[in-house]
């Protein structure tokens, strides 16, 4: 704490902290996330309290409700699939077990039908997830920032409430600060919503477990990530908990199952409501999440409602190609993938992943009572969403390097600098499983150049020479040299780029 020291004030011991750190910042200290928020060190953060009116123009984000229920994350009997909203309400009232009927949300304002919630049978919850903006790359901020705007769409065309519950279902990542932040906002931003159409409602939130980040390679780090997402959604206050298996292996859906009881039952995870209120870095990702993402519902509502967007895709694929980027830089990491790769081969074919939590209705059933029923199928089907998952280029790469070896030239005295780039091919050849065949030399004097080799030294220095072109090497680590024409691998490249080229001129 600042106040043990001798300097009287927050803004001085910042100061200071910022002049041993080399005159930086505290804000270029910090680490950023992928949508660009900050995990700052010192933060001062309170929201808005006041909520009023029915304009989204107008609303304050509302104060994180101190009466919210802890989560429950018993499976439900759910009735979801390729059918529109109307068939599946029909469908759900026949089966007494059904509890809730799940619809994309874009999918349904794109053909819309606000008479079907009348017919909803009483108690039946009418969930609304958010897979189309998330498999197109949506960020975190706007999968819950169009989240909020089509629930906004979606009370202002009802013409009263359904008898049955309205909720939404947003996907969690294995990001914890992150998603714990973004739980809790998304409660915010629901209560801000409600408000505003002077609705006393509970936040009915679900969670799903991101699948974008979910692996074909060294497939047990899945399961990590399935304990981050539902520890996220425990202390973030998820309405439901649905993971997703780590492989297509019988045990693996129990294993997933697990996951929940352990934080459960062991970690005494989800008993207690808001359990990281008032800690300074939950509560500052909170008010930066619900800040940014209830900027966007504005911007949304002043051009019109959510559904006369056409910009929506567009924005999504530049989230995604810069999350993709990042990757293929290192600027972001995911284990497994780009860093600390098991070179490990693949499974003959890649595990098909599917929910594993939440109980799914008798789709024979359903099928049955659609041919009885032939008014049923004029309400049509819905396209089948896309899969997106992160690791898919790195996985290519690896498939195709995988077994292969490489000859690498180090050159040069064994000096910090270069043993740093020597750990860095290394690293780098392991993300396509190719062994590399070490040859450290003082000289290049009696080396064999094979047909494919990479050279690794120390940048030139004035006066010394330039290995990079006196030797001509296909493949090199550092800044090439001009009129360089082979591949070069250096920090901040686009390093699954470089290992295409390189594997291009491989045997």
């Amino acid at each position: 704490m600042w106040s043990e020291f001798s300097v009287p004030s927050l803004d001085e011991w910042t100061a200071l902290v910022a002049r041993e750190a080399g005159g930086k910042t505290e804000s270029q200290l910090a680490s950023r996330s992928w949508e660009g928020l900050s995990y700052r060190a010192c933060c001062d953060a309170a929201l808005a309290t006041s909520a009023s009116g029915v304009s989204a123009q107008d609303l304050k984000i509302c104060q994180l409700q101190p009466d919210q229920k802890p989560s429950q994350i018993s499976p439900q009997a759910v009735l979801r699939g390729s059918l529109g909203l109307p068939a599946l309400i029909a469908l759900a009232n026949r089966f007494p077990e059904v509890q809730a009927v799940e619809i994309d949300l874009w999918q349904f304002l794109q053909q819309p039908d606000y008479a079907c919630f009348a017919r909803a049978k009483a108690g039946l919850e009418i969930r609304f997830s958010s897979q189309t903006w998330v498999q197109q790359g949506a960020d975190g901020v706007h999968e819950l920032a169009w989240s909020m705007a089509g629930l906004i769409e979606l009370l202002r065309n009802l013409e009263s409430p359904p008898a049955g519950t309205i909720a939404l279902k947003l996907s969690a990542g294995p990001r914890l600060l992150l998603e714990i932040a973004r739980w809790r906002a998304a409660r915010q931003l629901w209560d801000t919503v409600c408000r505003g159409f002077s609705l006393d409602w509970p936040a009915r939130i679900h969670l799903v477990q991101d699948a974008r980040f979910l692996t074909h390679q060294d497939v047990h780090n899945n399961l990590l990530r399935s304990t981050t997402a539902a520890a996220a959604g425990l202390l973030g206050g998820a309405a439901s908990i649905e993971l997703l298996p780590c492989d297509s292996s019988p045990d693996a859906a129990r294993w997933a199952d697990n996951v929940l009881h352990l934080l459960r039952h062991e970690s005494k995870l989800g008993g207690a409501t808001d359990p990281l209120a008032g800690s300074g870095l939950i509560e500052d990702l909170t008010q930066q999440l619900a800040e940014n993402a209830w900027k966007e519902t504005q911007r949304l509502e002043a051009a019109g409602g959510l559904a006369q967007q056409k910009d929506l895709w567009a924005l999504a694929r530049d989230q995604r190609l810069r999350y993709e980027d990042q990757l293929r830089r290192d600027q972001q990491g995911l284990v497994g993938v780009n860093r600390y790769v098991a070179n490990t081969e693949f499974a003959s074919a890649p595990p098909q992943l599917s929910y594993a939590s939440g109980t799914s209705v008798n789709y024979e059933q359903a099928v049955q009572l659609l041919d009885q029923d032939r008014a049923l199928h004029h309400l049509g089907l819905l396209p089948p969403l896309e899969k997106l998952r992160w690791s898919e280029a790195f996985e290519e790469v690896f498939r195709r390097g995988h077994g292969k070896k490489l000859d690498v030239l180090v050159l040069g005295k064994p000096t910090p600098e270069l043993k740093a780039r020597q750990s860095y091919v290394r690293t780098w050849l392991g993300l396509a499983g190719i062994e590399g065949r070490f040859q450290a030399m003082e000289t290049p004097d009696g080396f064999s150049a094979p047909s494919v080799w990479l050279l690794c030294c120390e940048d030139a220095v004035e006066g010394g020479p330039d290995y990079k072109v006196t030797m001509k090497p296909p493949a090199l680590v550092g800044k090439p040299p001009h009129n360089y024409q082979g591949v070069a691998v250096h920090q901040g490249c686009n390093r699954v780029y470089c290992l295409e080229q390189l594997l291009d001129l491989m045997p």
